[in-house]
């Protein structure tokens, strides 16, 4: 019996501490995110461009083809001189992924 309450001890800690860990990276992912918004809003290309990988890969709103690397990404984005930072071809909107299929957008503005 002694042994089984150990286990289950040890079974309930690892479960929080692994909650923990999940709150610890949502975290850092918004803040992440926040970063690249924060850097369009103040038209700031060298913060933006501290906020992609060198290999980076993906789309922006209204792109026609795979954008490859941070050159091209800083090409794409411009000079920031639309309103907030942001052009409004591009609204600095990325999707990261190489396979992206249309559909139409949730009903609900809840994030998932």
């Amino acid at each position: 019996m002694n042994r089984l309450a150990i286990i289950l001890f040890l079974a309930a800690f690892q479960a929080a501490r692994g909650e923990d860990d999940r709150i610890a990276d949502r975290e850092a992912i918004r803040a992440h995110i926040d970063s690249i918004y924060q850097a369009f809003i103040h038209k700031d290309l060298p913060a933006l461009g501290a906020t992609h990988a060198e290999d980076w890969r993906g789309f922006l709103n209204g792109s026609t083809k795979m954008i490859r690397g941070i050159d091209q990404y800083m090409q794409a984005v411009g000079s920031l001189k639309g309103p907030y930072g942001m052009t409004s071809s591009n609204c600095g909107t990325s999707i990261l992924s190489s396979r992206v299929t249309p559909r139409s957008p949730p009903s609900s503005a809840t994030v998932r």
